[in-house]
């Protein structure tokens, strides 16, 4: 019931139904439905389940990402503001937001571990003159794919992005009357001709273990995490290579 909900009014290519079909038990129906109804409300156009699949992919790593870099924001704003305490940089007015910690026993580095993450950040503003310069750190997000034809028919593709100097290959996809031609070798050696132009540290790629594992292995990637049981009977596996 719910699976014919998801395919409803969503135009799907035949080649891509049995793909959907494993995704959807692979990732879950609910999740794919809730992504399907957020892009629905944000456009008048006819949905495609190609939108859902990429949608799904980087919700999950812009989760992921975002996670370790506020982790790593926090660690850095107390770093700053312990340096600004000790040298005596500025006056110490922004002490107040964490004086009812210190007044409960707790030293400045514990009292600075209890502020929410906002609290900091006003304190970094008060603190430092070039705020922006000195304390916002952004990744280059900058989307490259890579794709192939027979005369003017698209026939397969590498789609990714450059992030924090790796590339992430998305989707790495040929038409099944084009497989076995080693085409999907050529996509891939493109990206990591371009990785190395670039000066990346390398690629990354999920794949499931019903998937493309044995493909990535061969051309030289590493398990480097995997996730087990998700959904239970299958591992989802994280490779990269270094350039």
């Amino acid at each position: 019931m719910r699976k014919s909900e998801f395919f409803k009014d969503l135009k799907i290519e035949d080649e891509d139904k049995p793909r959907a079909e494993k995704a959807l038990w692979a990732k879950g129906i609910e999740k794919h439905i809730l992504i399907k109804e957020y892009l629905q409300a944000w456009s008048s156009k006819s949905l495609r389940y190609s939108q859902v699949a990429t949608t799904y992919r980087y919700d999950k790593r812009i989760r992921n990402v975002l996670y370790k870099y506020i982790s790593y924001l926090e660690e850095f704003y107390r770093a700053k503001i312990l340096d600004n305490y000790f040298n005596k940089e500025s006056d110490i007015s922004w002490f107040t937001p964490i004086n009812k910690f210190l007044n409960k026993g707790l030293s400045l580095n514990e009292s600075l571990e209890a502020l929410e993450f906002k609290t900091l950040i006003d304190i970094i503003k008060s603190i430092s003159k070039n705020f922006n310069e000195e304390c916002v750190f952004v990744a280059a997000h900058k989307n490259k794919n890579f794709y192939a034809f027979d005369e003017e028919k698209l026939i397969g593709g590498a789609i990714g992005f450059v992030c924090y100097s790796w590339y992430y290959l998305d989707l790495l996809f040929v038409e099944d009357a084009y497989r076995k031609k080693g085409i999907g070798s050529q996509l891939l050696k493109l990206v990591e001709l371009f990785a190395k132009e670039n000066f990346l540290i390398g690629v990354r790629v999920e794949t499931w273990d019903f998937q493309a594992l044995g493909f990535y292995q061969s051309k030289g990637y590493n398990v480097f995490g995997e996730i087990k049981d998700c959904p239970p009977g299958t591992i989802e596996y994280h490779l990269k290579k270094e350039l």
